[in-house]
């Protein structure tokens, strides 16, 4: 299992290929932090929608990070206003 990991990081290595167009990494260093990168934002993302039924866009990470603890406190508050019946 081991060597088949390998083998495919350095196959993979040269030439990435992502959505049409071939990413170029120097290093299997830098492949490796990509791809842990990439997986952290996932399982981020993932822990959220789960854990919180919030969907995030990766470019709303930071914010979440920062306000955590206010995110955390409105979400009661959410789910009782959206069980309220509101009168036109």
């Amino acid at each position: 299992m081991y060597l088949k990991i390998i083998l495919c990081i350095n196959i993979m290595c040269d030439t990435i290929e992502k959505r049409g167009r071939k990413k170029k990494y120097n290093s299997e260093e830098e492949f490796l932090e990509n791809r842990r990168e990439a997986c952290r934002i996932r399982k981020f993302l993932k822990f959220y929608e789960t854990k919180y039924k919030i969907k995030l866009r990766p470019d709303q990470i930071e914010e979440a990070k920062k306000h955590r603890k206010t995110i955390l406190q409105a979400l009661p508050i959410l789910d009782f206003l959206n069980s309220l019946e509101v009168i036109e």
